[in-house]
């Protein structure tokens, strides 16, 4: 069973991986943008309210 535990962690760190490239993005400005218009939805409900 502890095993199971350490790959349920190991599948932890896999997640993590993306994270990383959403860090490459931060190095480039104008792909982040794109990535906010996500986020622009977000404030589009906002206004809204």
């Amino acid at each position: 069973e502890n095993l199971t535990n350490d790959e349920s962690e190991l599948g932890e760190k896999i997640p993590l991986g993306p994270p990383a490239t959403e860090k490459i993005y931060t190095a480039a400005p104008q792909p982040i943008q794109p990535a906010y218009v996500g986020s622009n939805l977000d404030q589009e409900d906002n206004f809204q309210i």
